[in-house]
């Protein structure tokens, strides 16, 4: 059996570190990271995505927490768009 291809897709994840904000003063914008993942969907893109920012985050070396506001999913094709 023929393995199905993979699409790359980008995952950006938006977030805020409410803790050091709150010391430091609110950002404008929130703190981002971006995946470059290969998947045959864009759920399990998503999926993957966050497995990596949680273990970023655990192996980050601060204490804050980090919450999600958004994630953003660039979805492959000749019209890239936005999942």
């Amino acid at each position: 059996m023929r393995a199905l291809p993979n699409d790359t897709y980008r995952v950006t994840i938006l977030y805020r570190e409410p803790s050091y904000e709150r010391a430091r003063g609110r950002r404008a914008d929130p703190y981002s990271w971006s995946f470059e993942v290969e998947a045959l969907s864009v759920d399990s893109a998503r999926a993957e995505a966050m497995r990596r920012f949680d273990e970023l985050a655990r192996n980050s070396g601060v204490g804050w927490v980090r919450r999600i506001e958004r994630v953003l999913t660039e979805v492959p094709g000749p019209d890239l768009a936005v999942a």
